[in-house]
């Protein structure tokens, strides 16, 4: 991260990580000082603000995460549903994808009868795809999750898209430097 401004560091660390930091924070993980953290913020703040995009940079309690714009997000809601996982279902989805071709009856034995309403949830949704044998019926994950990690990754994204009001960002505190090293 060395050839990197502090702003694209920090740009950079608020698009991959979901954490919100503060510029303390921000300052004692990529070793830069905080007057020059606090003038990136600001100015990746306005930009932002100037791109009228979907992507803001919002600040609570003086911390600062990326968001989608809170008048976007309404407007995702009925795509957000349709792949949205409940933690129950991804666990029955990592079972199936571990035991392809586990029977619906051994699923109900080891996790009780409410997995039935969970399966027929994620058939519905296209994650898991059963086929008759005889009286059984066999369990499979689809194309649509060819592993569980792309399963929980969705999960992820679909969590970070909701964007329930924010109204706390609250972290323990840690302490900056008192004169960090600038990077070499």
């Amino acid at each position: 991260m060395a050839n990197l401004s502090t702003k694209e560091i920090i740009e950079s660390i608020l698009f991959a990580v979901p954490d919100a930091y503060t510029a303390d924070e921000l300052s004692i993980k990529i070793n830069r000082k905080r007057e020059d953290v606090d003038k990136a913020l600001q100015e990746i703040k306005l930009d932002y603000a100037n791109r009228n995009g979907v992507v803001a940079i919002e600040e609570v309690n003086g911390r600062f995460a990326m968001i989608l714009r809170r008048d976007i997000a309404p407007q995702l809601k009925r795509f957000i549903r349709e792949a949205e996982l409940t933690p129950y279902e991804l666990k029955i989805l990592a079972i199936i994808s571990k035991h392809s071709g586990i029977m619906k009856s051994q699923m109900a034995k080891a996790m009780g009868s409410g997995v039935y309403d969970h399966i027929r949830s994620l058939v519905d949704k296209g994650f898991v795809q059963e086929s008759k044998m005889g009286r059984a019926t066999s369990l499979r994950t689809t194309g649509k999750v060819p592993d569980i990690e792309k399963a929980i990754a969705a999960q992820a994204a679909a969590q970070q898209i909701k964007m329930q009001p924010i109204t706390d960002f609250s972290k323990p505190e840690e302490k900056p430097p008192e004169n960090p090293e600038p990077p070499q």
